[in-house]
């Protein structure tokens, strides 16, 4: 039986997005505000490429650049804030706490646009919320986590819900193309300052993983997942690009031997089969299969990303 394409690209997305913490692990020779400059400002200028490869017109105006260079600021938000976290707790907790993105999109819509949270997402709400707990509390038992770098990838996840919801609102000013080179570019153009600021040399292994991490999780993940978005409900989608969290868990752990104890094992399997129900019955609750803030990268705009990992 020949499988879905959507669900090839979904999958392909989901194991490219595990690719980040290992990658960014590989390029810690370099602060993190500098792996992310350069990581966003190489994915842009790929999708630049691209799009000239297509003959995609890249139209810009001073309303639309005022736009991206908003979305963008929230964008180099969130990335950095994951950079850190990855480099500076463990990778199982640095995943899951940025995968609450959803359930923050879901409060922020709720809060700020007015949109009701069906009754029948609190109960999921708060076994995600309890899985999470019994992770934090297996890894910082045995001093794998530090709750400043649990403090930045929750504050990722965050700023990666109000880029969600912004983006929402973008969705028909741009194409696909301008809209993720623009955030992509304008994100790099924030943080570009800081990483000059910070001055450090740029070792060749550093340079490879940086190099890779605009391309795979980058570049690859986020256009296969907006490609599998044409085939599948998003909610599908999503649920696939979760699982995120289990392979990055595991290439940390076989790269750098960090294997988290089984009771943060139980906690991540418990707060990731409690995101799933959340995102499943928000989507129901909406009627239409999107749910407000569903995905982990930046889909609301439709354009080859801008996301998570």
């Amino acid at each position: 039986m020949r499988a879905h394409p959507g669900f090839v690209q979904a999958c392909v997305a989901a194991l490219c997005f595990a690719t980040a913490p290992v990658l960014t692990r590989g390029a810690s020779d370099l602060p993190a505000v500098s792996i992310v400059s350069a990581r966003l400002a190489l994915a842009g200028c790929l999708i630049l490429v691209l799009a000239a490869l297509r003959r995609e017109r890249l139209r810009l105006d001073r309303g639309r650049v005022m736009a991206l260079a908003g979305v963008g600021l929230v964008t180099a938000a969130h990335f950095y804030l994951f950079a850190w976290a990855v480099l500076h707790t463990a990778a199982a907790s640095a995943l899951i706490l940025v995968n609450l993105a959803p359930v923050f999109a879901a409060l922020g819509a709720a809060a700020f646009l007015g949109e009701r949270l069906s009754s029948r997402a609190y109960l999921p709400l708060g076994v995600t919320v309890a899985g999470t707990g019994l992770l934090a509390w297996g890894l910082h038992g045995l001093g794998q986590a530090s709750v400043a770098g649990d403090l930045a990838a929750l504050l990722s996840g965050v700023t990666y819900a109000a880029y969600a919801l912004l983006a929402r609102g973008l969705r028909q000013r741009f194409n696909p193309f301008t809209y993720a080179a623009g955030v992509y570019l304008a994100a790099a153009l924030w943080l570009a300052p800081f990483a000059l600021a910070a001055g450090a040399p740029v070792t060749p292994q550093a340079a490879v993983a940086v190099g890779l991490l605009a391309v795979i999780p980058t570049a690859i993940g986020h256009t296969a997942y907006q490609a599998s978005l044409r085939l599948l409900p998003v909610t599908q989608a999503s649920l696939i690009a979760t699982q995120e969290v289990t392979g990055g868990a595991l290439l940390v752990a076989l790269v750098y031997g960090e294997a988290p104890p089984p009771v943060a094992i139980a906690g991540a399997c418990i707060a990731l089969g409690g995101l799933a129900w959340f995102i499943t019955v928000s989507a129901l609750g909406s009627g239409s299969g999107q749910r407000p803030g569903l995905r982990k990268v930046g889909n609301a705009d439709g354009a080859p990303g801008a996301g998570t990992s």
